[in-house]
């Protein structure tokens, strides 16, 4: 099973500096804003981070678009950002305190592929070809988002993920993916075992 602990270690040291410095970051701002709970926040690492880098396991080419819908902190478009400096990220919430926090984030960070987007997930404007979330919405909400922004995209590496929909997600799914299927034809859903849930891939068949 791919960890997110484990791929923390193949980073650059440059790369694991940053997401060190938004580890500091981010409890800073959370104990003001509330980005997540406090008991995560104690465990920020293990609750948050390497949950965010189970997404890395396969590439997200270089130039492609991908937006983080409901993305409060940052997570996990700045862990991704990070991971992958040749993609552009937006990073899109409703939540303006944790949009002006995001954006603090990314100017300490030095993201300049990452784009904080306020506003909600029906009105952004932009064209992309990945989806990214940590359990935000059901699988059919985060689907119709996704299709409406999706640009026409193929990925060419064996070790890319398929344009579509990545999310976290844990407990059983059964209900969700039934909504899923009922809204939309011709998906293929790929569950990957991720910590004690699943990473969901939805791309079109």
């Amino acid at each position: 099973m791919f960890h997110g602990k484990q791929f923390f270690g193949r980073l650059t040291p440059e790369q694991q500096d940053q997401l060190r410095d938004f580890e500091q970051l981010f409890l800073e701002a959370n104990a003001a804003v509330n980005l997540v709970s406090r008991a995560s926040a104690d465990r920020f690492r293990r609750a948050h981070l390497w949950d965010c880098l189970v997404m890395a396991q396969r590439e997200l080419p270089a130039g492609a678009k991908v937006v983080d819908w409901g993305t409060g902190g940052g997570l996990p478009a700045v862990p991704l950002a990070v991971v992958f400096p040749l993609v552009e990220f937006y990073a899109v919430d409703a939540n303006r305190k944790k949009h002006f926090a995001l954006r603090h984030f990314v100017r300490k960070l030095g993201l300049d592929n990452l784009h904080p987007w306020h506003g909600r997930a029906e009105a952004f404007p932009h064209g992309i070809d990945y989806s990214v979330s940590r359990a935000t919405a059901d699988l059919d909400i985060l689907w119709s988002w996704h299709a409406r922004a999706a640009r026409e995209f193929t990925a060419t590496g064996s070790q890319q993920w398929s344009a579509g929909l990545l999310c976290r997600k844990g407990g059983d799914l059964s209900r969700e993916l039934s909504k899923l299927h009922g809204r939309f034809d011709g998906l293929m859903v790929e569950l990957i075992p991720a910590g004690s849930g699943k990473l969901v891939h939805v791309s079109r068949s």
